[in-house]
């Protein structure tokens, strides 16, 4: 309520509003909610009602999944079902261990076989992603390959392994240049055309 600018109750001076609410954050580590899966279950389904009660357009991002190891592929496999209805877009996380140990399409594969196998057709958001030992251009591509629509890096200032300066530089300008496109495919094994909305077309070697 404090942040929709509907001029309701808002923050004094509020100028950028907030429609996308991310309810909780990896609920299957104690680390982050010492609750049960029925808790978690309320807790999300019960936020999401309210903020959709005060503001209608309001997008809800589903609490991030801790990556696809077991524990999380338990967790979600039984949780997503119950929340399914309280979210409008799918979210997965992929953090590198300290050895920069990495899953070369950021966990988005089996997340969407996940999505798939329990019928819930929502967009993938990676919004915590870390490329550890992986070649980060051909692990951004593998995982919008995969289905993922939108990636967040964590950032040069997160905690563990570093990404390599020359990988920022590749990073960047591949942001620099594919940002905001509209669909992608994979034309060979190491190669991937990005569509934007004014129908141009630019490959990638990867």
């Amino acid at each position: 309520d404090r942040y929709d600018g509907d001029g309701k109750n808002d923050m004094p001076g509020l100028n950028i509003t907030i429609d996308h609410w991310e309810i909780m954050n990896e609920p299957e580590f104690k680390m982050f909610f010492n609750g049960s899966e029925d808790e978690f279950v309320e807790i999300f389904n019960g936020s999401s009602k309210i903020i959709k009660e005060k503001q209608k357009d309001a997008i809800i991002v589903m609490a991030g999944a801790a990556g696809m190891h077991k524990e999380s592929k338990k967790f979600w496999n039984s949780a997503i079902l119950r929340i399914k209805e309280s979210f409008d877009i799918a979210n997965i996380h992929h953090i590198t261990g300290p050895g920069g140990e990495c899953d070369k399409e950021m966990w988005v594969d089996e997340f969407s076989n996940l999505l798939k196998k329990n019928k819930i057709n929502k967009p993938i958001w990676v919004t915590e992603a870390m490329t550890g030992k992986c070649n980060v251009i051909s692990s951004y591509v593998s995982a919008f390959a995969n289905g993922a629509e939108v990636i967040f890096d964590v950032g040069i200032n997160a905690p563990g392994p570093k990404m390599p300066k020359k990988e920022r530089r590749e990073l960047e300008k591949f942001i620099n240049e594919f940002d905001k496109f509209t669909s992608m495919r994979l034309i060979s094994k190491n190669k991937a055309e990005f569509t934007f909305s004014d129908n141009s077309i630019k490959t990638i070697d990867f």
